[in-house]
């Protein structure tokens, strides 16, 4: 029996994911630069007014629409 499971689940729902090294952002001509850069929910193409990338191209590996190779 587990002494606090409401404070272990609370350490699980808090624990940060970041996208893989291998996303395709990585070589892409509008990748963000900086810290974080290609691993960003934000590039040129994706701003804050358009909206974040979607989760697929930065979890899952899946392809994106506006990529270009640099």
């Amino acid at each position: 029996m587990r002494e606090n499971p409401g404070e272990e689940r609370l350490q699980d729902d808090l624990s940060p994911v970041f996208p893989s090294d291998k996303i395709v952002c990585k070589d892409c001509a509008f990748r963000k630069s900086g810290i974080i850069g290609y691993k960003n929910a934000y590039c040129k193409v994706y701003t804050s007014e358009i909206g974040a990338k979607p989760n697929g191209i930065l979890f899952d590996n899946k392809k994106c629409e506006y990529y270009q190779k640099e």
